[in-house]
């Protein structure tokens, strides 16, 4: 049975990236020790969209543009009180001003969408909580002990055929990641979601899995990003977060050198990795 219970699209790819950072921010619970400005740009960005969705859904008129800006405003300071004395880079090309401005300009954005209320309507649940069992598709049996979990940023209809289908709002620095269907369809939150949509819903599933991402360009935009994924992209979701898992279970945990290295949450931790009981594998990380 596998040492780790619960998986998550979120946390499948953070160890992907790097199994140390994995880690040191599951297994040891450490502090961070910076952050990336873009991730609190986004976390803002996420948490201002969502309130709006929920006024409009409550019938209480689409905002303003000034109130947009308050919302968002309001998003920024809770983000910069809940990493208060972390220090957060925001890289060579932004500061906290520059980034305040683009938050707002995306929120802004986003009200000013001419079909705004229509595709509100089209949701069904914000913040769907998905905790189903971790189906092997060799098999056809759940993995015991591992369950996939998540919080789906929304469950919408279909414009196409009214079925079910996951809806995750992201932010981009620019359309390239994002421009190859391909790509989007092999993500592991696009196979993951569709999956586990499948397993709640059956026949109300969709096959489609749609992403509305706030372009972070020169004049802020807004684009749908939607796939159509089929059971080889579910199979191969699935299997990769079962290997995954393997993998966590088994305490596997080394350093992933690359160009995020510089924000990492714990890259003086990192730097140090090969002279602490982080690296001796042959202690059992998931010991009391």
């Amino acid at each position: 049975m596998s040492k780790i219970r619960f998986v998550s699209p979120s946390q499948l790819d953070t160890y992907r990236r790097c199994s140390l950072a994995w880690y040191y921010s599951k297994i040891e619970h450490a502090r961070e020790e910076r952050v990336a400005g873009v991730l609190v740009l986004g976390s803002c960005v996420d948490v201002s969209v969502k309130s709006i969705v929920h006024a409009v859904r409550e019938r209480t008129g689409i905002p303003s543009p000034a109130d947009a800006e308050e919302e968002c405003r309001r998003a920024w300071a809770s983000e910069l009180l809940a990493r208060e004395g972390t220090p957060i880079v925001w890289g060579e090309r932004a500061d906290a001003a520059k980034s305040l401005e683009i938050a707002i300009g995306l929120v802004q954005a986003f009200v000013a969408l001419p079909d705004l209320g229509q595709r509100i309507d089209r949701i069904v649940e914000l913040d769907l909580k998905v905790d189903v069992p971790l189906v092997n598709p060799l098999t056809g049996l759940s993995e015991p002990g591992l369950r996939l979990t998540g919080i789906l940023d929304a469950l919408e209809k279909s414009p196409k055929t009214g079925k079910l289908r996951p809806l995750d709002w992201k932010t981009a620095a620019s359309r390239s990641a994002w421009s190859d269907p391909r790509e989007v369809q092999e993500r592991l939150q696009s196979g993951l979601y569709s999956a586990a949509v499948h397993q709640l819903y059956g026949d109300a599933a969709s096959d489609e899995m749609s992403y509305f991402v706030g372009m972070k360009t020169k004049a802020v935009t807004w684009a749908d990003v939607d796939v159509e994924l089929d059971e080889t992209h579910r199979r191969r979701a699935l299997l990769t977060a079962i290997h995954v898992a393997g993998a966590m279970s088994a305490g596997i945990r080394v350093p992933n050198p690359g160009f995020m290295c510089g924000s990492c949450s714990f890259l003086d931790r990192c730097r140090t990795w090969h002279e602490t009981p982080a690296s001796d594998m042959k202690r059992d990380i998931f010991a009391a």
